[in-house]
C-alpha cells in the first residue's frame, strides 16, 4: 500500500478478513478499524483525512462501507450489540471456497497471503503462542516476562506485585544507557487504548525516565500515539504479536 494515500477497496476487503481472523472474536468497529489501519500501515495523517465536509473520516466511512459489502457476501455479521464476527464461511475461507471466488469477484485476488495453509503455517503458531501467553498462570507469565526483560538487557529487574488484572508491573535498569524504566506486563485479550497509556504515565512520572508496556493483545492507533507524544515521557509498546517473535528469537520457551 502507499502510505501517502488511503487505502483500496480490495486492500479494505481482504485487510478486514485478515484482521478479524487474527482477532479470533467478536469485536467493535473502533477495534477493527485500528487493527485494520495497523495491518495496512496507515499513518494517522491520512486517517484524519475528512469525508466530504462532515465529521467522519474517510477511512473509516469506506471501512464501514466495505464491512456492509462483506455482510451481503456473508462473511462477517454484526450482533445487536454492535460488535462484528466472522460467519462459519469468514472462518472457513480458503482458496477455492465459494466465498473465496465471490470476494475475488468483487475485489480482485487478495494482495496479501490469505490461506492458512494445511497445518495453519507461521500464523497459525503465532496464534499458538498468544494463546498459550493469555491462559499461563500468573507464574509462569512473570517468568517469561522475566527471562524476556533478562535477555533483552535489563539488570535490577524489581517486581511489584499485581498492578491490575491480570498484569504486574515494576521497575528495571537497562544495561546500555543505565536508564530507569517503570515496567507493565498484562495478559489479556482487550486492545490498550490511550486512557491506559496516560494512566501508566501518571504512576511512572517521578520515579523513572522511560516506561515499557507489554500486552498479550494489542493498542490502538490513539495509544501507539500517546507513548510516543512529544513531550511527554516514552513508553515503549510491545504488543502480542511482537512479544511471539522476539520470544521465539531468544528461543524462549513458553
Amino acid at each position: 500500500m502507499n502510505p501517502t494515500k488511503l487505502p483500496s477497496n480490495r486492500e479494505l476487503a481482504w485487510g478486514t478478513i485478515c484482521v478479524m481472523r487474527r482477532l479470533g472474536r467478536p469485536a467493535l468497529i473502533y477495534e477493527i478499524n485500528d487493527q485494520l489501519a495497523q495491518f495496512l500501515h496507515v499513518p494517522s495523517s491520512i486517517r484524519r483525512i475528512r469525508h466530504g465536509r462532515g465529521p467522519e473520516f474517510e477511512f473509516d466511512y469506506r471501512a464501514e462501507w466495505i464491512r456492509t459489502n462483506l455482510k451481503n457476501l456473508d462473511a462477517i455479521y454484526n450482533s445487536s450489540r454492535g460488535e462484528w464476527t466472522l460467519t462459519r464461511a469468514g472462518r472457513a475461507l480458503r482458496t477455492g471456497t465459494e466465498l473465496y471466488r465471490k470476494l475475488v469477484q468483487k475485489y480482485g485476488h487478495p494482495p496479501f497471503p490469505i490461506d492458512r495453509g494445511p497445518n495453519g503455517g507461521p500464523r497459525k503458531r503465532k496464534h499458538k503462542c498468544l494463546k498459550s501467553l493469555r491462559n499461563a498462570d500468573s507464574t509462569s507469565f512473570k517468568t517469561i516476562c522475566r527471562k524476556f526483560l533478562t535477555k533483552s538487557g535489563f539488570q535490577k529487574i524489581n517486581i511489584t506485585g499485581t498492578a491490575y488484572g491480570s498484569a504486574f508491573g515494576g521497575t528495571a535498569i537497562f544495561s546500555r544507557n543505565g536508564i530507569l524504566v517503570s515496567i507493565r506486563c498484562q495478559r489479556s485479550v482487550r486492545i490498550v487504548d490511550s486512557i491506559e497509556i496516560v494512566n501508566f504515565r501518571k504512576a511512572m512520572a517521578g520515579r523513572s525516565e522511560k516506561g515499557l508496556l507489554i500486552t498479550t493483545s494489542s493498542f490502538t492507533e490513539s495509544a501507539r500515539k500517546e507513548a510516543t507524544r512529544i513531550g511527554a515521557l516514552e513508553i515503549v509498546l510491545i504488543d502480542g504479536i511482537k512479544l511471539c517473535n522476539i520470544l521465539k528469537k531468544m528461543n524462549i520457551q513458553i
